[in-house]
C-alpha cells in the first residue's frame, strides 16, 4: 500500500501493476475527453512509461481504488507528473490528494521544481492549481494537418537523406541529437539517459522502426523524428535538429518525410504537440499544420 494523505474515507492506494495498464488508460482517457480534447494516451505510453529502467513503480506511481474500481492516478519522473481522477470520481478531493502526493514524491527525489501539463479548458484543475501556489509558465499546442495521396516530395538540402535508423550507432546518434536540442530549452525536465529514452521511443510496444526517422549528411546523423501510429493518425513524438545544422529545413524535410510515410500508411492526418520554448511553432504552420489543442504547462517551485 501507498500512503496518499487527505484521500476520502473508503478508498486505498497501491503501486500500479502491468495488470492495471487497460483501467488506468480507460480512466486516463474519459479524463481527456471530459476537459473537451482528443483521448490522446494509449497503452504503449503507459507500458514504455512504466518499464523505463529509472521507473520505480513501487515508489513513483499510485492508482486509487474505490473497491476494485480505480479511479485516480498518478505519477512522478524527473519533475513531470501525471495526475488522473475518473470523471464520476471528481469533486470529492481525489484530485488534490494526489497533486500533494506528487508533489511529496518530487521533493523525496530532491527535484527543485514539479510541472504538470494542462489543456486550458480544464478550468477547474487550473485553478485548484493556482490556489496551491502552481504558476503557469509556458504553453503547449497540439497541431494536426490532413493527408493524402498527392503530398509533394520532402524538400531536403543536397547531400542530406531522411531514412530509418539501421544501426545501433545512429540510435545513439539520434539520441545524441535529441538532447543537444531539447537541452536547449529553459527550465526543461531533467534530461533522460539513452536507456530511459530508448525504454520510451524505440522499445515501445507499438513502435515500427520504418518510423523512426533520421537526417543523414556524410553518414552523420543531422536530425531525427520519432514517429508512431494512432489509429487513424500519424503522431511525431521527437522532432530535433541541434543547434549548428538549423536553419538548412532539415526540419521541414523530415516532417514532409513522416508525412509521406504516414499517408502510405492510410493514415488520415498527421500530429504532434510542441511549446512556447522551442521556437517551432512557425515551422509547423509554414508546412501548413494547425492547433488543434491549447495546453498549458503548470509547475510549482519546491523548497
Amino acid at each position: 500500500m501507498i500512503n496518499v494523505p487527505g484521500l476520502p474515507d473508503g478508498l486505498t492506494a497501491r503501486p500500479p501493476t502491468l495488470d492495471d495498464i487497460d483501467e488506468v488508460v480507460a480512466l486516463c482517457r474519459a479524463e481527456q475527453v471530459r476537459s473537451g480534447v482528443a483521448a490522446h494516451t494509449n497503452a504503449a505510453d503507459f507500458t514504455s512509461e512504466w518499464q523505463r529502467p529509472s521507473m520505480d513503480l513501487d515508489l513513483d506511481a499510485v492508482v486509487v481504488q474505490e473497491g476494485p474500481r480505480i479511479v485516480g492516478y498518478a505519477d512522478q519522473s524527473d519533475g513531470r507528473a501525471w495526475v488522473a481522477v475518473d470523471p464520476s470520481a471528481e469533486g470529492h478531493g481525489i484530485g488534490t490528494a494526489l497533486r500533494r502526493w506528487t508533489e511529496a514524491n518530487a521533493r523525496h527525489h530532491g527535484l527543485p521544481r514539479i510541472g504538470q501539463t494542462l489543456p486550458r479548458t480544464a478550468t477547474e484543475a487550473m485553478s485548484l492549481l493556482a490556489d496551491a501556489g502552481w504558476t503557469a509558465r509556458w504553453d503547449t499546442w497540439v497541431f494536426s494537418i490532413p493527408l493524402g495521396p498527392d503530398l509533394p516530395p520532402p524538400h531536403l538540402p543536397d547531400g542530406v537523406v531522411v531514412r530509418s535508423i539501421k544501426r545501433p550507432d545512429e540510435e545513439r546518434a539520434a539520441y545524441d541529437v535529441v538532447q543537444a536540442a531539447f537541452g536547449e530549452w529553459p527550465d526543461r525536465d531533467s534530461s533522460q539517459t539513452f536507456e530511459d529514452w530508448r525504454a520510451e521511443n524505440l522499445d515501445r510496444d507499438d513502435a515500427d522502426a520504418d518510423l523512426l526517422l533520421v537526417a543523414v549528411e556524410d553518414d552523420r546523423v543531422v536530425g531525427a523524428a520519432l514517429c508512431l501510429e494512432d489509429e487513424d493518425e500519424g503522431w511525431v513524438a521527437e522532432l530535433a535538429v541541434p543547434r549548428e545544422h538549423r536553419g538548412r529545413g532539415l526540419g521541414r524535410g523530415l516532417l514532409e518525410s513522416a508525412f509521406q510515410r504516414f499517408a502510405a500508411r492510410g493514415r488520415l492526418t498527421a500530429g504532434l504537440s510542441t511549446d512556447s520554448r522551442t521556437g517551432a511553432r512557425t515551422l509547423y504552420e509554414h508546412v501548413g499544420m494547425t492547433v488543434t489543442e491549447d495546453w498549458a504547462r503548470w509547475a510549482l517551485d519546491l523548497d
